[in-house]
């Protein structure tokens, strides 16, 4: 589930993607055949004008809001199911997690990796189940199904992943 930013839409994946106007709950854009084994990831751009969906068959859709259009389509290139996707603060870059424990970065507008910011981060013990990213670009943290939480910097030049767990 995603809410735009503004508030005006809600977005469910699950067998297909269904998106409502919040305000009266009627269907704004329908869509069974958006990977229906599963839409798992859903994420609305920071300025609301972009649309970002990815599930099971490992694939990245990139929708215009204005007509809910899709206006690009990528393939995550990696083994597992999406589990979540983030755009960054600037909507330039799109983050994507999968259940194997890695997590791809992607250029908003083609679609490529981007070796520059990590291109694909591994390491982690389990599922990369939600991602967060800091405004600054800077560091994205990995929620893990195993509870383990993953620090990993993103700017050239900087190594390091920090592990920490939120297990008692």
């Amino acid at each position: 589930i995603a809410m735009s930013p503004d508030g005006k839409w809600v977005a469910l994946g699950g067998n297909g993607l269904v998106v409502l106007d919040a305000a009266n709950g009627q269907i704004a854009y329908q869509n069974p055949d958006i990977d229906p084994r599963g839409l798992a990831a859903l994420a609305f751009s920071h300025d609301g004008q972009w649309f970002a969906t990815g599930g099971s068959d490992r694939e990245v859709r990139i929708f215009a809001v204005n007509g809910w259009t899709q206006v690009l389509g990528w393939s995550a290139r990696t083994p597992g199911l999406i589990t979540d996707l983030i755009w960054s603060s600037d909507d330039n870059l799109v983050l994507a997690s999968n259940d194997r424990g890695t997590v791809t970065v992607h250029d908003a507008t083609t679609g490529e990796r981007r070796p520059d910011k990590g291109e694909a981060i591994t390491g982690f013990i389990g599922p990369a189940t939600c991602l967060a990213l800091t405004p600054d670009l800077q560091t994205l943290i990995v929620g893990e199904a195993s509870s383990e939480q993953a620090a990993q910097q993103l700017m050239p030049g900087q190594t390091g992943l920090a592990q920490w767990s939120v297990r008692e």
